[in-house]
């Protein structure tokens, strides 16, 4: 089905390859859009309302934004911010996305008021449908609020100064948040809120009392259900208890050998290491731990003081955090806690007591470690890899001192870092879990330009609740990338976070050290974005993907990606474009793209819009340029038995607009060398669909064939609206053959003369990671007759070298007990070693015909004087010597110029001059 044009068309762009080829100039498209439009006001007419809302009071509309999103299967989206000075009421109008199929779209009003006290969202409407023709849709959000006079009281009705307070108001039937405000002016001792009338609400107020976190702060939890009618105004009195009979927790805290940094903060929590507790009704207590940097480590106590009594179902949870390493090694940690999980109970306060926690968070560390590969595509002139820009906390350091700078305190940890947590089972013979419990680590390493790699390592150090071990596990890698690039060399800012789907997890005790690699290869993907409406902030977000299949490596793989944003310039307003490129690494999986824009309306309005998502499949090591109307895919080439791969293009258009496909192939060691060209155009018209014919190297067209090792393959779609599409793929001609290692010969023995199954093992190794062919003929497991059987071994690559090696397999009958071997080892005097492969006994005799008689303490390989008394000697594998029970040996053979004797099958066997049996 033909579609419109979407407001921002989506184009792919060959950044680093631009000069490859020479797109004609094309109009812009036409404008995939449509508005809607209408107001948000105050209907009331109470007042005292009014008088609230409006002047004098001017607690009224400051701004809001208005949401649209349009019905599945793509939900698209958009929003616009307005500011406003009439505190009743404004209009809007709105840019969304729109194309030849009727859209509809629901929209909701977050309004602020009061400045940005509070805040108040209405129900959702659904605007009449539209199209990029349709006349534009009105939608009026005709608010009649209600008003809550919050207050807070003693039980006597003496008014309270609170601290603070918080309160939020959802609708019972929907749990949509309907009003709310997040913090009231510090001795203010009520509040007034407006909330949607004619609904049931449900009404919580948080009140904070006391000044300081650490020590006295206290907060009481409140929740009402009311429905209150337009126009009305309703006291809502919380009433606060006294503080009297307060409890606290005292203990000791330190994770040993570790040389906790402090730290400032962040919002209430005033520095790190920390311990932190949360209690009923919400109430939270801090205790700031002395930092150890430069001290030495110790073992540091705490008191959490001033706490509410603990109820039967709500006790205290309490928990540790801290940060140490230095540069590259910094951790953020987060101890395990009680009141985590199903298995750690919580801290019970009583009124007036001290409950003594002891040495529970005193924990000697586990670790767990491992190597770190991300690889991204092959580098080339003109791209550089953006896994030279990942970030990490130890970046930050100004000072030098191996401590990160600024954001220490705030976030953990930051940029790029390892997560390990802890989970919620039990080890056996332990009572508390590592439930709780999380290790954001940094890694160290850097970019291997050989490899294009990042090659690094990580070590996260871990406690467990009063030295209990619990179970850990490697959750994830969390990657922040930043490369602004050279003009015309790509950008990337970007925040991924990769998680397995089956993670490396297990017990870890005090002491205990485990260890698991994390490796990931990356596509390089860029997207351009056009539109007839300049716009600012192009960026991709909240975009899903991974993989659960076989990798292009050949080795199974399950992890999600979640890209949380990938942005590029520009980023404000005055800078804005009609194009922009948002380039981006995204692991090998398949993904939903997220693209969205701050684009300027021709009221000069800013309209926030969420473009159509992109559906793409990314191969490791590939760099893909896409659009949203062509698909471009390669082949995977295959090698041929006589010549080189053999690789094919294809692109597929939206509209039929088609008109040229290209397929390029040059050594990843100088892409200006053209191995191979396939190039289609369409003089006259344009298709929906193109294929390229297959492209072979016949007898490698007189290159070297080491040029052909590493192929980087390009395809390059165009069309007749001026868009254009990439994809790379580097793909390796296999000119080894596979290294294969059979084993020794192998003799059995049939106990009956019957056949008999002999097992063995073959081995076959190649300097590629693709999977090896394998034949063995007759294979391992084969009942084998007596007698002796040639095994032949082929391994076979994908590009058809081919490597062989064989053995023998020698079953002996019943009566055929072992062989004997004699071998000259001393010329003067002369001695000789005897050696035999099976349990049987070494005789001798100064005659073949006898008499015979047990070598003494005789063990393979025997020594022993080759001109002795003693000629010859047989091996009794039976037990019982006859002349069907033995295998013998002349010895004087040993002692000619080929020294070397081997008798087996019952009889003797010489090279000279042997006497035989």
């Amino acid at each position: 089905m033909k579609t419109t044009p979407t407001v921002l068309r989506l184009l792919a762009l060959a950044t680093a390859f631009s000069s490859w080829f020479t797109a004609a100039a094309a109009d812009l498209p036409p404008s995939g859009t449509n508005t809607i439009s209408g107001r948000v006001r105050f209907t009331n007419v109470d007042p005292g309302i009014l008088d609230r809302l409006g002047l004098p009071g001017d607690e009224g509309i400051t701004a809001f934004s208005i949401f649209a999103n349009s019905a599945e299967p793509d939900s698209l989206s958009a929003s616009k911010y307005i500011r406003t000075d009439d505190r009743l009421g404004a209009s809007f109008a709105m840019t969304v996305t729109a194309n030849d199929t009727p859209l509809t779209y629901g929209l909701y009003a977050d309004i602020s008021l009061d400045g940005i006290a509070d805040e108040y969202w209405t129900a959702v409407q659904q605007a009449t449908p539209v199209t990029s023709n349709s006349p534009p849709a009105e939608v009026n959000f005709d608010e009649c609020v209600a008003m809550l006079d919050i207050r807070f009281q003693r039980a006597d009705g003496t008014p309270v100064a609170a601290t603070s307070s918080r309160a939020l108001v959802t609708e019972t039937a929907t749990g949509m948040w309907r009003a709310r405000y997040l913090s009231s002016p510090a001795g203010a001792s009520g509040s007034f809120l407006a909330v949607p009338s004619a609904i049931e609400l449900l009404v919580s107020i948080e009140v904070d009392t006391g000044a300081d976190l650490y020590l006295d702060r206290l907060t009481y939890l409140d929740t009402r259900v009311v429905t209150l009618a337009c126009d009305e105004t309703s006291p809502l009195v919380i009433t606060i208890p006294d503080a009297s009979d307060l409890g606290r927790i005292v203990g000791m805290a330190n994770l040993v050998g570790e040389i906790e940094f402090p730290a400032d903060g962040y919002l209430e929590l005033l520095s790190r290491p920390v311990v932190k507790a949360s209690g009923p009704a919400n109430n939270k207590r801090y205790f700031a731990l002395p930092g150890e940097f430069p001290d030495p480590d110790s073992d540091r106590p705490f008191a959490l003081e001033g706490l509410v009594p603990s109820e039967p179902t709500q006790p205290w949870n309490v928990w540790v955090e801290m940060q140490f390493g230095p540069g590259y090694r910094f951790e953020y940690f987060r101890s395990p806690g009680l009141g985590e999980g199903v298995f750690n109970p919580g801290a019970s306060v009583s009124a007036g007591a001290a409950t003594d926690l002891a040495n529970t968070f005193v924990m000697n560390p586990a670790r767990l470690s491992g190597k770190i590969t991300l690889t991204g595509p092959p580098e080339l002139p003109g791209s550089p890899s953006a896994l030279r820009g990942v970030t990490r906390s130890g970046d930050n350091d100004k000072n030098g001192d191996g401590i990160p700078d600024d954001s220490i305190g705030v976030y953990g940890n930051y940029g790029s870092y390892v997560n390990v947590m802890g989970v919620d089972e039990l080890v056996p013979g332990a009572k508390l879990s590592a439930a709780g419990g999380q290790a954001s680590v940094s890694f160290a390493g850097g970019f291997n330009p050989a490899t294009a790699a990042v090659e690094g390592d990580y070590t996260a150090v871990v406690g467990n609740l009063d030295d209990q071990p619990g179970v850990w596990k490697l959750e994830g890698i969390n990657l922040n990338l930043y490369s602004p690039g050279a003009p015309g060399e790509p950008y990337v800012d970007q925040s991924i976070y990769i998680q397995e789907a089956q993670p490396w997890q297990g017990p870890l005790a005090a002491g205990a050290s485990a260890s698991s690699d994390l490796r990931y290869g990356f596509a390089e993907v860029c997207l351009r974005i056009r539109s007839p409406l300049q716009f600012y902030y192009p960026r991709v977000v909240s975009s899903v993907g991974g993989i659960t299949n076989i990798d292009s490596q050949g080795n199974f793989r399950s992890y999600s990606a979640y890209l949380y944003n990938a942005s590029a310039p520009p980023y404000n307003a005055d800078t804005a474009t009609n194009e922009a490129v948002i380039t981006m690494y995204l692991p090998e999986g398949t993904y939903t793209l997220l693209p969205s824009v701050s684009a300027i309306d021709p009221d000069s309005g800013v309209s926030e819009i969420r473009l159509p998502s992109l559906q793409i499949t990314v191969v490791a090591g590939e760099r893909l340029c896409i659009e949203d109307c062509i698909r471009l895919t390669i082949e995977p080439p295959m090698c041929t038995p006589h010549f080189g791969f053999l690789a094919r293009a294809n692109a597929e258009s939206c509209d039929g607009t088609l008109t040229n496909l290209s397929l390029r192939a040059s050594p990843l060691s100088d892409p200006s060398i053209r191995l191979g060209y396939s190039d289609i155009r369409i003089l006259i018209g344009s298709r929906a669909n193109l294929t390229t014919a297959h492209g072979l190297f016949p007898e490698f067209d007189g290159f070297p064939r080491a040029l052909y090792q590493d192929i980087l393959y390009t395809a390059t779609a165009l069309d007749n609206q001026g868009r254009v599409a990439t994809r790379q793929f580097v793909a390796h001609y296999d000119l080894d053959a596979p290294v294969i290692e059979c084993p020794a010969d192998i003799t059995v023995t049939s106990p009956d003369g019957a056949g008999v199954p002999v097992e063995f093992n073959v081995t076959a190794t190649d300097n590629r990671p693709e999977p090896i062919l394998l034949t063995i003929d007759p294979p391992s497991g084969t009942i084998f007759p007596v007698g002796a059987t040639l095994v032949t071994c082929t391994a076979s690559d994908l590009c058809y070298n081919t490597n062989t090696c064989s053995f023998q397999v020698i079953v002996r009958g019943p009566n055929e007990s072992c062989a004997l071997a004699i071998a000259l080892t001393q010329v003067s005097p002369p001695m000789v070693s005897l050696t035999w492969d099976c349990s049987g006994a070494l005789q001798s005799a100064p005659a073949l015909e006898g008499p015979w008689a047990n070598v003494a303490d005789a063990v393979s390989p025997h020594t022993t004087a080759a001109e002795g008394t003693q000629q010859f000697f047989r091996v009794c594998a039976t037990g019982q010597c006859g002349e069907a029970g033995a295998t013998k040996a002349g010895l004087h053979s040993a002692i000619t110029d080929r020294p070397v004797i081997h008798s087996g099958s019952g009889r003797a066997f010489g090279l000279d001059e042997i006497k035989a049996d």
